[in-house]
């Protein structure tokens, strides 16, 4: 046994998305609690009879029906609806392509759910999961082979899918109307709307690192060691380049995956010398040890799953207009927040470089006081347009907008595996809380922008 092949996917999603739809209540609060229990029977029947399998919600539907029968066991069953989930997720987002503008004007909750990046990506990962415990339950033959072949072709849709999402960005401007043409003005004043604290391009999903490393697993057990070589290169290059770095999960898995490398290369025929040239400042004094005696040993892979994407929630947001100032103000509704609203709000939204203190500074001269949670768009020659359309008179004094945001994430802890007297710290592999998160930060601009403008454009803006 390996004592270092043992990792944990960080906070993985137990299920995908229920907790951040509200609109489901209680139903979804029972599904959450029987999954927390380990009673999937109920979980599934609660999520069958809350979710819809045909409606605007198909896609929760299948994605956490899937993942429920995943934990259940039931493998060929999840990766059926898994693979329902991708089918809908394609044909969403073709629909989205076409027709953005539409779905940005209207109220985004009464649209078809599409799914953020990295629920798409785990549809990927819990079907090669699933392929893999398959290939686990079964004699070494062709039915074996066929279910580690499945998981290979999982592997490699999911690297090609984030190949895929970093290239097919839909443009906002393709299909527009006179009606989208106005929708398009109030999207220039509120553009300005953007926070100054956080550079989403550091938030990017740019590659998926456990996909790299699943992919070299799936070949090995395939016995092509060549190709899973190459993927545990890839996934270690990966976690060191800066993976590891923006999902917060120490170098454990850098290292595994160069360890897995080096051991592909004694199973390829590669000298002592050029894996030492290959390897080095990379493995441990322990692990070249280890690799040095691997002849007749095996290699015990363990996976947890360990909690779940906190809760989405809603933020009120307040903006009003400052005819003295020529400006918009934003700010958390009245009375209404929470310290955690507040800390999200000062995150992405609220004044805190130098044109947020010349605001401050002129308020306080007006008003007396000082607005630490408050941010202020100064318009400028932006400010005549928007009288014009008749936008300062729509917000007037109070317009009320809703943004979502995620409750603060849980802190699980280290894991432990432990067998006999022996016992190993499991190695975070990945971190679907923190990509949750990450992804709401990124597209909070975006968001506030679309739901102010709808809001305004409601209040008869010409």
């Amino acid at each position: 046994m390996s004592a270092r092949r043992l990792f944990y996917v960080l906070s993985a999603i137990a299920i995908f998305h229920l907790t951040g739809c509200a609109t489901y209540g209680n139903g979804v609060q029972q599904a959450l609690t029987a999954v927390d229990q380990g009673d999937y029977t109920a979980a599934a029947t609660q999520i069958e009879s809350t979710l819809s399998a045909d409606g605007k919600d198909r896609l929760l539907y299948n994605l956490e029906l899937g993942v429920i029968r995943h934990l259940e066991g039931n493998y060929a069953e999840s990766n059926r609806l898994l693979e329902d989930a991708a089918r809908i997720t394609e044909a969403l987002k073709e629909r989205q392509l076409r027709d953005t503008l539409m779905v940005m004007m209207s109220n985004p909750r009464n649209a078809d759910y599409a799914g953020n990046t990295h629920e798409e990506m785990m549809i990927y990962y819990y079907k090669a999961l699933n392929y893999l415990a398959i290939a686990g339950t079964l004699p070494y033959g062709n039915a074996r082979q066929d279910a580690v072949e499945g998981a290979r072709i999982e592997s490699r849709r999911l690297l090609l899918r984030l190949q895929a999402l970093r290239n097919n960005e839909g443009s906002y401007n393709q299909y527009k109307d006179k009606e989208e043409r106005t929708f398009s003005k109030v999207m220039d004043v509120f553009s300005v709307l953007v926070g100054n604290l956080v550079d989403t391009e550091d938030l990017t999903y740019r590659d998926d690192a456990l996909a790299h490393y699943l992919t070299g697993v799936s070949f090995e057990m395939n016995r092509e060691f060549d190709n899973a070589r190459i993927s545990y290169l890839k996934a270690a290059e990966s976690y060191e380049s800066g993976y590891a770095e923006q999902f917060q999960l120490g170098n454990g898995m850098a290292a595994q995956a160069w360890m897995d490398a080096a051991r592909m290369m004694q199973r390829t025929g590669f000298t002592d010398a050029e894996i030492q040239t290959a390897t080095a400042g990379k493995l441990s004094a322990a692990q070249r040890s280890e690799l040095n005696d691997l002849e007749g040993k095996g290699q015990v892979l363990v996976i947890e799953h360990k909690g779940r994407v906190p809760e989405k929630k809603e933020l009120n947001l307040q903006l009003s207009i400052n005819p003295n100032l020529r400006a918009l103000e934003l700010q958390p509704y009245f009375f209404e927040y929470s310290q955690e609203e507040i800390n999200w709000f000062y995150l992405l939204y609220a004044d805190k470089m130098f044109y947020g203190l010349v605001a401050d500074y002129l308020n306080a001269t007006r008003n007396f006081r000082v607005d630490f949670f408050t941010k202020t768009i100064f318009l400028g020659p932006l400010y005549d347009t928007a009288e014009s359309m008749g936008l300062t008179n729509a917000v007037g004094n109070s317009l009320r907008v809703a943004v979502p945001y995620y409750a603060r994430p849980v802190e699980y802890g280290q894991s432990q595996l432990s067998v006999g007297q022996q016992s190993w710290s499991l190695d975070p592999a990945a971190s679907p809380q923190l990509m949750a998160i990450q992804e709401q930060m990124k597209n909070a601009g975006p968001e506030i922008r679309a739901a102010l403008s709808r809001a305004a454009d409601r209040k008869s803006v010409v």
